[in-house]
């Protein structure tokens, strides 16, 4: 039963508190985020386009029959 204890010592050692890692993380996940979120916001206040759609503008046009 002494064996085990060893394993469990490193499984103890290398243990991740979740609440401690975003505190210490914290402003990295926000700069991380606002890394992701701004930039298709910012493309589609300054150009109407929604950058998740793929500029699709096959339809954009109106057919003048």
């Amino acid at each position: 039963m002494g064996r085990v204890s060893k394993k469990a010592n490193v499984a103890e050692q290398y243990r991740i508190d979740v609440k401690d890692f975003i505190k210490r993380h914290l402003l990295l996940l926000l700069i991380a985020g606002s890394l992701i979120v701004i930039p298709p916001v910012l493309v589609l206040i300054l150009t109407g386009k929604n950058v998740l759609d793929g500029f699709d503008d096959t339809y954009a046009y109106e057919r003048n029959d």
